[in-house]
Parts: structure tokens; C-alpha cells; sequence
């Protein structure tokens, strides 16, 4: 008789945490919330993308007076990044692993003040953005 009865409680507790489990599924977004933009820094306006099936948010750009930061939220494998002037010239060209690094701080503080093209790009796909050096 007890051990019927502990198999009841232990068949309820079971579909209690099964019914649980399912709710909780319901609920899991759908889409990340965009972060707003740090205080002192400009978003950079990356257009295009670095896989075939990219997800929501996943990579963003920042710069302000002294850094260039890139946030990668997914990994893309190697990533080249490149930072031109308005005239064409490569001024800062590197690849990281985005598997092991998920986040790139470029120093600008030596630049000088103008426009410059922020460049990503792996075997995957590519992805570009304006931003000013004040």
C-alpha cells in the first residue's frame, strides 16, 4: 500500500514538473530586445550579414573617442576585421576567432578626426558601417 501510494505522489510530481517544463517552453522569446546604445558611444550601422541564417542581434558596433568596440553574440568562426579611411587606405586590418573572442576593442585614439568604413567579413558573408573619429 505505501509503496502505491509513493508512486501516486511521485506520478503527480512528475506530471506537475512535465506541465511546467511546457509551460515554461510557451514563454521563451522569440527575439532578443535590441540594447540601447552605451552612454558616449555611437552605434555603427552594420549592413549585411556574416552567416547564411543569422540571428537576432548578432553582432553590433560601437565607437567613441578612443575605441571601436564589437560585440559578437553568435560565433561566426574567423572574422576579418578591416577599418578604412574615406580615401580607400586600410588602416587597421586583424581576424579573430569568434568561437573563443566575443568581444574586439580597436583603438582609435590616434586616428584622426574624419569618416572611416568599419568592415567584417568571413567565408560566410560580409558586413559594413560608417562612422566618424571627432
Amino acid at each position: 500500500m505505501k509503496n502505491k501510494i509513493l508512486l501516486l505522489i511521485l506520478g503527480v510530481f512528475c506530471l506537475i514538473m512535465l506541465q511546467a517544463t511546457l509551460i515554461s517552453q510557451n514563454f521563451i522569446p522569440t527575439m532578443l530586445e535590441k540594447l540601447d546604445v552605451p552612454p558616449g558611444m555611437t552605434a555603427i550601422d552594420l549592413q549585411g550579414n556574416l552567416d547564411v541564417n543569422p540571428g537576432p542581434n548578432s553582432f553590433e558596433a560601437y565607437a567613441d573617442d578612443d575605441y571601436v568596440y564589437i560585440y559578437f553574440y553568435q560565433n561566426f568562426g574567423y572574422v576579418n576585421i578591416i577599418i578604412m579611411t574615406e580615401l580607400g587606405g586600410t588602416i587597421y586590418d586583424s581576424t579573430i576567432n569568434t568561437a573563443v573572442q566575443t568581444t574586439c576593442m580597436i583603438p582609435i585614439s590616434g586616428f584622426i578626426t574624419g569618416r572611416y568604413t568599419l568592415i567584417l567579413n568571413n567565408a560566410n558573408g560580409y558586413a559594413e558601417g560608417d562612422f566618424l573619429k571627432n
